[in-house]
């Protein structure tokens, strides 16, 4: 183990990156071969770098008949007090995204549906995409308001743009109705975090049909 800069030569590489993040959560234990299938790794970058890993001490390898077996190292410091609790608090940080909308909207919020890229996996665009549908005009007021200071809080925090479509439920339902593309895709790929799911929205009558002619 280096004991100074010790993260440039652990960490430095995103194949190490991405064989600790798998291993540190994956209860078996593997070969080289079945470690790069299942973390998406050529097998010559896994071998490369389970191999550093393991000069490190951080991951453990053991020969069993003609393969090599991984896993993590339990006793080596280095990833049992640090880099355990890191990947777990990496782990989080989406609940963590989740629990800070839920608090600020969910005084007048029906439902808060996550959707697009944060959910779907393609983090390269940073946006974080929200629908907030809310009872009725004066929680719509509200909520636009509080929306200023959460797009701020949300990028000082997680360093994403927040991007709120903010739907009264009359409107949605309208919309729902008519098999709008947009809602559509919304309930198909979206992840709900609070509140009613869309064919709760649509089936409940005080949310959904009081303002409906």
């Amino acid at each position: 183990m280096h004991f100074r800069n010790t993260f440039d030569t652990v960490l430095g590489q995103r194949s190490k990156v991405k064989l600790l993040r798998f291993l540190f959560f994956c209860q078996e234990e593997l070969t080289g071969r079945q470690i790069a299938k299942r973390t998406g790794l050529s097998h010559l970058k896994a071998h490369q770098a389970l191999k550093e890993l393991a000069d490190y001490g951080v991951v453990c390898v053991k020969i069993v008949g003609n393969a090599m077996i991984y896993r993590i190292n339990p006793n080596n410091l280095l990833a049992r007090d640090i880099l355990k609790p890191l990947f777990r608090s990496e782990k989080e940080l989406f609940l963590t995204l989740c629990d800070h909308i839920i608090k600020r909207f969910k005084i007048f919020a029906v439902s808060l549906v996550l959707f697009g890229n944060v959910i779907q996996g393609d983090e390269e665009d940073a946006n974080v995409d929200l629908l907030i549908v809310v009872r009725d005009e004066m929680n719509l007021k509200v909520v636009e308001k509080e929306v200023d200071l959460e797009i701020n809080e949300v990028y000082q925090s997680f360093g994403n743009y927040l991007r709120p479509l903010i739907i009264k439920s009359d409107e949605l339902y309208r919309r729902y109705r008519v098999r709008d593309s947009i809602i559509l895709q919304i309930e198909e790929t979206g992840k709900v975090v609070y509140g009613k799911s869309f064919s709760e929205m649509a089936n409940n009558n005080t949310e959904m049909m009081y303002k409906i002619a």
